[in-house]
């Protein structure tokens, strides 16, 4: 399907005269060359893997260590899952983006007329973005297996029941409305970038391990911390105001469902892309306090250490010179 389309879409372009040719183009229905069946049956293939996985982590220690530092093999099996889907579409979603020029042209157009950018970024005359349409089904796949061990989930931390209320309402939103995005192919190139956040993820599941397995004075714990804060902001943060700037000229949720041949709720719905940019913001400030608190913390235990130096160099002193007292009072005592 995609190759034929494809092949059509440039024979069509060899014909007609260049002159023809416009940003109207933009507006031309591109079918993705999927459907919601081959989308749910890639989805439930990559889901059933990841359930695979997790299945092989928890028999693995079967009989011999259900617990692992104090918390279920299940929770750990889970982390793992989290870390394999982490790694493999995160670093392939953001080689994607710098693959696709469309991309490339909306993030680094920050002058006063992105509108030709911005406008590729709902739907591009050149088709659909093939990192997306690969890397979709697999997070999709990867959402349905978390729901399904949502049992797993580790929600004794504060907080923890509404953290996964927000990821349950994360995961339903995404699932109805990612694939609706490639099949129309209308903002599927918003989803790849979203898709790319997970390169910070990956520091965020190990920081828990770390932590998980009480190793967080280390240096790997600091380590891994500074990545994941430069991450997040760099992708999660800063990555963000691009995408707002181009939504500025074209506005998704202003778009006729007739000139692009979609659903008549589509624009409408996606206003919800402004979401994950505001709940970044937002955890991008408490990631900062984070690191700056680990910081002072570090600076305080220097400042302890240093202290206790100084006490006990005073004390080493002091019972030096008390030797040296009554040495002197045994030398004039004399034998």
């Amino acid at each position: 399907g995609l190759v034929s389309r494809a092949g059509a879409t440039q024979s069509l372009e060899r014909r007609r005269p260049k002159a023809e040719a416009s940003v109207s183009d933009a507006m031309e229905p591109h079918a993705s060359g999927v459907s919601f069946t081959m989308l749910a049956m890639e989805a439930a293939l990559c889901a059933v893997l990841f359930l695979a996985i997790w299945l092989l982590f928890v028999a693995a220690g079967r009989g011999r260590a259900p617990m692992i530092c104090g918390i279920s093999r299940g929770t750990w099996g889970l982390k793992v899952v989290m870390l394999v889907h982490h790694c493999i579409v995160g670093p392939l979603a953001l080689a994607g983006i710098f693959q696709d020029q469309s991309i490339k042209d909306a993030l680094f157009c920050l002058g006063s007329d992105c509108s030709d950018a911005a406008g590729k970024m709902l739907r591009d005359p050149s088709g659909p973005s093939t990192a997306a349409l690969v890397l979709t089904p697999i997070t999709l796949g990867y959402m349905v297996a978390d729901l399904l061990l949502i049992g797993m989930w580790e929600l004794s931390g504060k907080g923890g029941r509404q953290e996964a209320l927000v990821m349950v309402a994360h995961h339903v939103l995404s699932m109805a409305s990612w694939p609706v995005a490639l099949k129309y192919d209308f903002c599927a190139r918003y989803v790849l970038i979203l898709l790319a956040y997970e390169v910070s993820s990956i520091f965020l599941v190990i920081r828990w391990m770390l932590s998980a397995s009480d190793r967080k004075s280390g240096l790997a714990y600091l380590l891994n911390g500074v990545l994941f804060t430069v991450s997040f902001i760099l992708l999660r943060v800063l990555g963000a105001l691009p995408q707002l700037w181009a939504m500025v000229f074209a506005m998704p949720w202003a778009a006729d469902p007739s000139d692009f041949a979609i659903l008549w709720w589509m624009p409408a719905g996606s206003s919800f892309l402004i979401l994950p940019h505001l709940l970044n913001f937002f955890w991008g400030t408490q990631v900062v306090k984070g690191a700056l608190a680990l910081l002072r913390r570090g600076d305080s235990s220097r400042e302890e250490k240093s202290d206790v130096l100084r006490q006990v160099s005073s004390a080493s002193l002091s019972s030096r010179l008390l030797d040296l007292k009554a040495a002197e009072r045994d030398r004039r005592r004399g034998p």
